[in-house]
C-alpha cells in the first residue's frame, strides 16, 4: 500500500516539475527576444495596436518579470505603505521625510499634494498645463500651468477638452526656480502617456529624488515597449517597491493574455524608491498589489500563479549569481 502510494506521489511530482519547466521555458523564450521584439513592435505599432496580436502578447509577457516588487528597510525597519488618491501607494516613513511633493497632472484635484502637506507639513507643487488655474486651500499647496517634456498628450478629447498653456518645462528648471536642489522630493505623476518622455528627464537628477510614483500607461505594444525601455533606466537608481491598480478602471481592459492574466491594468500605478537610501532588498514572494481609494483601508489583490513562476525563477537565477560570485 505504501509503495503504491509513494509511486503516485512520485508521478504526481514528476507531473508538476514538467508543467514549472515548460512554463519557465516559455517565459525565458520571451526574455530572449527582448531587443528584438521591442525594436519590431515600436516601429510597427500602427499595425499591432489591440491586445490579440503577437506584439502585445510578447511584449505583455516581457513586461511581467519587470513588475515584480520587493521588500525594502528604510533606517532598518520594514515600510509601510499609505494610499495616496486615487491609487499611490506611497511609503510612508520615507515620504515623511522628504521635503517637497512634485505632482505632474492635476486635472480636476490636487488630493494627493493636499494629502501630503497635510499630513507632512511640507510644500506640494502641481502641474498641468492643460489646466488653468487651481486654488487650494493649503497654503502649503501651489499650482502651476505647466507641463514637464511635452505637452502632446493632454486630454484634449470632449470628456476633457483641455487646450495647452503652452508653458513646457525640464525638470531641472523646476528644481532651480523652485531653490530644490538639495532637497528630497517625491515624484507622483499621471500624464496619460507622457511619463516615458518625463522619466527620462527626471531620473537624470536621481541624487534629488527619493521616490517616484508614476500612473503607467499600457494601451498598446507602443506603451509597452516604451515602459521596458523606461524600467531598464530607472532599474539603476530604483528599486519597484509597490504596485497598484486604480480602483475605476477593469483589469480586463488591457486585455487577456497567455502568459499572464489580470496581473497589472491598462492603467497601473508603480511606486519606486531611491536604493541608496534603503537597504536589505529582497524579491517578495507574496507580489501584492494594492488598490482603492480609501487612504485608510488599503485592498490587496492576491497575485496569479503565473507570477509566482516567474518569482521563483529569478529567486534560483539570484541564488546561482551568488553562488558564482563567492
Amino acid at each position: 500500500m505504501l509503495s503504491k502510494i509513494l509511486k503516485i506521489f512520485s508521478v504526481l511530482t514528476f507531473l508538476f516539475l514538467i508543467a514549472v519547466i515548460s512554463l519557465l521555458f516559455e517565459y525565458r523564450y520571451t526574455q530572449n527576444k527582448n531587443i528584438d521584439m521591442i525594436e519590431y513592435c515600436t516601429v510597427n505599432n500602427e499595425k499591432y495596436v489591440n491586445s490579440n496580436n503577437t506584439c502585445f502578447e510578447k511584449l505583455y509577457a516581457l513586461m511581467v518579470p519587470k513588475l515584480l516588487t520587493y521588500k525594502v528597510k528604510y533606517k532598518g525597519r520594514d515600510v509601510n505603505f499609505k494610499i495616496f488618491p486615487p491609487s499611490y501607494a506611497i511609503p510612508y516613513e520615507i515620504a515623511r521625510d522628504t521635503d517637497v511633493m512634485l505632482g505632474y497632472g492635476v486635472l480636476h484635484d490636487m488630493d494627493a499634494e493636499e494629502m501630503y502637506s497635510s499630513l507632512f507639513k511640507k510644500p506640494s507643487y502641481g502641474f498641468d498645463c492643460g489646466v488653468k488655474n487651481f486654488k487650494s486651500k493649503n497654503s502649503l499647496v501651489h499650482f502651476e500651468s505647466s507641463c514637464i517634456a511635452t505637452d502632446e498628450f493632454i486630454l484634449d478629447d470632449k470628456n476633457f477638452n483641455q487646450v495647452s498653456s503652452g508653458d513646457i518645462h525640464k525638470f531641472k528648471q523646476k528644481l532651480d526656480e523652485l531653490n530644490l536642489n538639495n532637497k528630497k522630493i517625491i515624484v507622483k505623476m499621471d500624464i496619460a502617456g507622457a511619463e516615458y518622455k518625463a522619466l527620462s528627464d527626471i531620473i537624470k537628477y536621481s541624487d534629488n529624488v527619493d521616490i517616484i510614483a508614476v500612473a503607467f500607461h499600457f494601451y498598446d505594444s507602443r506603451y509597452i515597449a516604451d515602459a521596458l525601455k523606461s524600467f531598464d533606466k530607472l532599474s539603476k537608481d530604483y528599486v519597484l517597491i509597490a504596485r497598484s491598480e486604480h480602483p475605476v478602471i477593469d483589469a480586463s481592459h488591457i486585455g487577456k493574455s497567455r502568459y499572464i492574466k489580470k496581473d497589472v491594468n491598462a492603467y497601473t500605478t508603480l511606486t519606486f524608491v531611491n536604493k541608496k537610501i534603503v537597504d536589505n532588498i529582497l524579491l517578495s514572494w507574496k507580489q501584492i498589489s494594492y488598490g482603492g481609494y480609501d487612504k485608510d483601508n488599503i485592498l490587496k489583490y492576491k497575485p496569479t500563479t503565473i507570477s509566482k513562476i516567474v518569482v521563483l525563477n529569478q529567486k534560483l537565477k539570484n541564488l546561482k549569481e551568488r553562488i558564482l560570485n563567492k
